[in-house]
């Protein structure tokens, strides 16, 4: 959450609005496997490119981990059977479907804005985001609020990227549950952190009438 991190950090987030650009340029054998070197850019941005590196069961890990959210979601990656074949052509024919899957992936609006995809081609920017849980922090915003108390932290909803949902209970009315949107600030952040911070406390003294 930003209200916790320095200026210096708030500088250095990545503006996620700049579409990424995926380019497989080769692959290699690392430990009897065929490895893909991808090169990822963000598009807009200056000397803004980085490498990957993928094999096939990465990209199924993907797929399987997409599906959980809608079976709709289909990469259509190449065949199983040409894992482990070191044959070039099979590799050749492999690397052109999986740079399709990538095209995929960039091109469709919903799963470029999606955190498993950002991560997994940006994992030095996304992956640990991923893994973060914002219930104690949204928590400390709420603390000390008469009216309202949070209750649980709900998968990801919509395709906005970093921002989570929680559930949160109305203390005069328990049985009442009250959806709670969080987004993280991003680089286009305007407000100093003493302002964020009271402008937090104002929206959380809100009282629901």
């Amino acid at each position: 959450m930003s209200i916790f991190e320095n200026s210096a950090t708030l500088k250095d987030k990545v503006d996620d609005t700049h579409p990424l650009k995926c380019t497989i340029l080769n692959s290699r054998n690392t430990n009897g496997y065929t490895e893909y070197v991808i090169e990822v850019t963000r598009t807009g941005v200056q000397d803004c490119t980085w490498k990957i590196f993928k094999r096939y069961s990465d990209f199924v890990k993907l797929q399987n981990m997409l599906y959980k959210l809608s079976p709709k979601i289909n990469l259509d990656l190449p065949p199983k059977k040409y894992i482990g074949n070191m044959d070039r052509k099979l590799v050749m024919q492999r690397q052109n479907a999986l740079q399709s899957s990538l095209n995929t992936m960039v091109e469709n609006f919903m799963l470029a804005n999606s955190l498993l995809v950002r991560s997994f081609l940006d994992p030095e920017s996304y992956s640990e985001y991923c893994k973060e849980s914002l219930f104690q922090k949204v928590g400390m915003v709420l603390r000390g609020n008469r009216e309202f108390e949070l209750s649980k932290e709900l998968p990801n909803i919509g395709w906005r990227l970093r921002r989570k949902s929680f559930l949160s209970k109305w203390k005069k009315d328990p049985k009442q549950e009250l959806l709670l949107s969080w987004t993280e600030c991003g680089p286009d952040l305007s407000l100093k952190q003493l302002d964020l911070v009271t402008v937090l406390k104002s929206i959380s003294s809100i009282i629901v009438s």
